[in-house]
């Protein structure tokens, strides 16, 4: 049974500096959630080897997800439906002394809403919104984390 997918187009950045534009093939339902599948998902799936298509050679590679730094994504990934009751806005640098700001959609409980709890406890792979195209990180490859939100709290 062929189960259709979706193509989504965005940028790897990888860990040796290069980068790749490629596209995503995406299941119409979620596993763990309501809704179409994310590319979010795909990165936090149990998989280490992603299928994607190399944009220019139009061939299908297998990405190991754990040496990819970030995404850059030519869409939004967010299901535009889906509201997340908080937003932080922070500062990130990446290894390799790269910054971005924008801001993390938490969808975490009341007590443990603080920006170290975001980060702590959710999985490998973080998006991030930004008003220049959303991007999703890889946790091991951020250096530092600042909350710009101004409600800073002592122990984010």
């Amino acid at each position: 049974m062929i189960i259709p997918k979706t193509r989504r187009s965005a940028v790897v950045h990888w860990s040796d500096d290069r980068f790749m534009e490629v596209s995503f093939f995406l299941q119409a339902y979620a596993e763990a959630h309501s809704g179409r599948e994310l590319i979010l998902d795909v990165f936090n799936s149990a998989h280490d080897f992603l299928p994607l298509e190399e944009t220019q050679q139009k061939k299908i590679i297998l990405a190991n997800k754990r040496r990819i730094r970030w995404v850059e994504l030519k869409e939004k990934d967010l299901l535009v439906d889906v509201m997340f009751p908080q937003e932080q806005l922070v500062e990130v640098e990446m290894s390799g002394g790269t910054v971005f700001g924008g801001k993390f959609p938490v969808e975490m409980p009341p007590e443990r809403s603080r920006l170290s709890d975001h980060l702590n406890f959710t999985p490998q792979f973080l998006y991030l919104i930004r008003e220049t195209g959303d991007l999703i990180l890889n946790k091991s490859y951020l250096l530092l984390v600042r909350d710009v939100g101004g409600d800073a709290h002592p122990h984010a």
